[in-house]
């Protein structure tokens, strides 16, 4: 919130008039307050957005660690947790090379990161501060977000 232009619409409200000074009337304060409120509404949705896309991608971190059977109470930092992700997919990978393919496929799907359009390393590398990675995952939850929206609203 402005914290500045209410500041300035109580001075104008509360300071006793003088012969030089301006009348504001009360709707032209009011609808400056609306407008802020506007403005107020709009940054707070902005604020909200980063705080849901954190919200869904460390949901998709712990869905991607019970999948691979890592959980994140046996970890005590987010990058412990991260660390786990990172070696179990290698150890899967090392362990299923003849099938690897099909397992991160069924994986992919089972997770959803099929329909999300993301592979499975990208979560991993993701989780793992990985700024290629993690742009890609906000996009991806970002685009689904968005028509999860239009779909409801229409």
């Amino acid at each position: 919130m402005n914290i500045s232009g209410v500041k300035s619409s109580a001075l104008v409200i509360l300071r006793p008039s003088d012969e030089g000074a301006k009348s504001v009337s009360l709707s032209a304060i009011a609808s400056r307050s609306r407008l802020r409120t506007k403005e107020t509404d709009e940054t707070e949705a902005a604020a909200e957005k980063p705080l849901e896309l954190t919200g869904l991608k460390v949901a998709l971190y712990e869905k991607t660690g019970r999948a691979l059977g890592v959980k994140v109470e046996d970890y005590k930092s987010s990058d412990d947790f991260a660390a786990a992700l990172r070696e179990a997919l290698g150890k899967l990978r090392a362990t299923h090379q003849d099938h690897w393919l099909e397992i991160k496929a069924a994986l992919e799907h089972e997770l959803g990161l099929d329909k999300l359009g993301v592979s499975l390393e990208t979560v991993v590398d993701s989780a793992n501060h990985d700024d290629a990675s993690e742009k890609r995952l906000d996009e991806a939850l970002e685009r689904q977000n968005s028509r999860s929206r239009h779909s409801v609203t229409l």
